[in-house]
């Protein structure tokens, strides 16, 4: 049965939360919450993001809002290291979307599997990009012209390459955790499967982390995910790409411009000819660009924050459940674990994994 007048809390209101607040805030006007929470340990923070957007309360403690609200969902956006630590403390009272990764360890994680199942609670992780357009649109394309075209994926490339931490520390982990989370997720949301077996180099410039790690991902059907995620660059470079390989295509997609790109190769092949014969030919390939409409209701994060509502409201599986937060977490230790070792990993699942993240659909 659907419910009315949800009320939703956002804890930890820093560097991503502050988006939900934001977000959420833009779904009040729409009536589609009745009231926004703002909770956070830092005072300041919390007021000040409270005041910005004209939350209803304000708490300076998860536990202490707990006890004294009755929350419908929250969303939580703490540093990793206390992922588990407040979303099964609110799950005894209420649905959760806790930001990527669902937790610090694939053990915290399933545990906070477990306790959504108890309670009945839905439990949804921050994987954003299942909700960016370009993504959705790349999907549909794969399906439509590639799976039913007598085609079929070959290989895939990603690259996510962001300014690390202010100041070198930080409690979200290491690149993997919070880079190629991101595209490892979105492989497995392209493809419907999870990988086999993962081989991976890191490079670590100090002792708490990681910084830069490229990994092969390698699936059932021979299909190979390159994956590079990295921090060292500078304050303002940002680049989120996505390559893919058919047999009969390259489909290119830019995360940050929701676009993508589809290139069929030369419309003739000239092996012998003049130099302006073969240029003639490449520059005559097909290709098609889609860009997308960007607005402020195409923003991922909306989309995202609007689906888990809805979710909440008619008790409806996210796209985005714990159990795709699971596998991606699971493929990111693992390919910490060949970085560690300098030997390919197999990403193997147990029987209780199996059971409670119902793998047999992606395996």
């Amino acid at each position: 049965m659907a419910r009315e007048g949800l009320k939703v809390a956002v804890v930890g209101t820093g560097r991503w939360g502050k988006n939900h607040v934001r977000v959420f805030s833009k779904l009040r006007e729409k009536n589609l919450c009745s009231e926004l929470i703002v909770c956070d340990v830092n005072k300041k923070v919390a007021d000040k993001i409270s005041k910005m957007y004209n939350a209803d309360k304000i708490y300076y403690d998860a536990e202490d809002m707990i006890s004294k609200e009755d929350l419908d969902c929250a969303v939580v956006s703490v540093p990793t290291l206390y992922h588990y630590e407040v979303s099964s403390l609110i799950l005894k009272k209420a649905d959760v979307l806790v930001e990527k990764p669902l937790a610090a360890t694939c053990k915290e994680a399933l545990d906070l599997i477990k306790i959504s199942k108890e309670e009945g609670r839905i439990l949804a992780v921050g994987h954003v990009e299942r909700f960016n357009s370009a993504v959705l649109a790349v999907r549909d394309y794969l399906r439509d012209k590639v799976l039913n075209a007598n085609d079929r994926v070959v290989s895939i490339l990603t690259q996510r390459i962001g300014p690390g931490p202010p100041g070198g520390y930080t409690l979200n982990l290491g690149v993997a955790h919070d880079l190629l989370t991101h595209d490892i997720d979105v492989v497995v949301f392209l493809l419907e499967r999870v990988p086999r077996k993962v081989v991976a180099r890191a490079i670590q410039e100090n002792e708490l982390y990681e910084s830069d790690i490229s990994a092969i991902f390698e699936y059932e059907d021979g299909i190979i995910h390159i994956a590079r995620a990295s921090w060292r660059s500078g304050s303002t470079f940002k680049k989120r790409m996505l390559l893919i390989q058919t047999k009969e295509s390259i489909i290119e997609l830019d995360y940050i411009l929701q676009r993508y790109q589809v290139e069929k190769g030369l419309m003739q092949h000239i092996a012998l000819g003049t130099f302006q014969e073969v240029i003639q030919a490449y520059r005559s390939k097909d290709i098609i660009t889609r860009e997308l409409m960007l607005g402020a209701e195409n923003e991922p994060l909306y989309v995202e924050d609007q689906h888990f509502l809805e979710c909440v409201k008619y008790r409806r599986e996210p796209l985005n459940s714990a159990k795709w937060g699971y596998i991606a977490l699971k493929c990111v230790e693992t390919a910490l674990l060949s970085s560690k070792t300098g030997a390919c990993q197999e990403i193997s699942w147990s029987s209780e994994e199996r059971s409670l993240i119902n793998l047999s659909k992606v395996l």
